[in-house]
């Protein structure tokens, strides 16, 4: 008899399109930069996906699951678990897999702001007679300027990184705002409808 641990490997080895299709979006962290498994064996259940992280199980059905009693209770025993179980049905993550991607975005945490660059060891001033403004350069902000260690010796010369925003930073949003803020909704199983 087969582990469950063999049989979510041969689970793998065997996707449905509809998981195939799903699978390329969610895989290498693609969708909000949330780690997905598939076929992950779950207790005593096999799951489609899984994203430890939010703690969102996803299964993508076919005909047969309409209506499950084994299903449910499977569902039943993923949510004493702590985990929301989103289930789409198989034409849905075919045909509709932009907006299956958005209802499981719904319930990932989200992004994190990016924190601004930092520098290592104290702070150094400028190279002398270097522009301090784009202003006095011509328009034009530099990226990289080279600056003295106030200590000397190792790395006497190391490169400065400067920020530049980029000009689509922030484009449609208000202020503060992040497009992903929406809540994680725990303990419930839900469709795409």
């Amino acid at each position: 008899m087969k582990t469950k641990i063999q049989f979510a490997k041969t689970l793998r080895q065997s996707m449905t399109d509809a998981e195939h299709c799903l699978w390329k979006h969610l895989r290498a962290h693609r969708l909000r930069g949330a780690k997905f498994k598939r076929q992950q064996a779950l207790g005593p259940y096999v799951v489609d996906f899984v994203c430890f992280e939010a703690n969102l199980v996803i299964e993508v059905d076919g005909g047969q699951h309409q209506e499950s009693e084994t299903d449910r209770t499977r569902d039943a025993w993923l949510r004493r678990q702590g985990f929301f179980v989103l289930r789409f049905w198989n034409n849905e993550a075919l045909k509709q897999t932009a907006a299956v991607l958005e209802k499981i975005a719904e319930h990932l945490p989200p992004l994190p702001n990016p924190s601004p660059a930092k520098g290592r060891g104290a702070k150094t001033p400028p190279l002398q007679n270097a522009p301090s403004s784009p202003a006095e350069n011509g328009g034009k902000t530099p990226l990289v300027q080279s600056v003295s260690s106030p200590t000397g010796g190792r790395g006497a010369k190391r490169p400065s990184i400067q920020h530049v925003p980029s000009p689509l930073a922030g484009e449609g949003q208000g202020e503060g705002e992040s497009m992903h803020n929406t809540p994680t909704a725990k303990h419930a199983t839900q469709r795409l409808q």
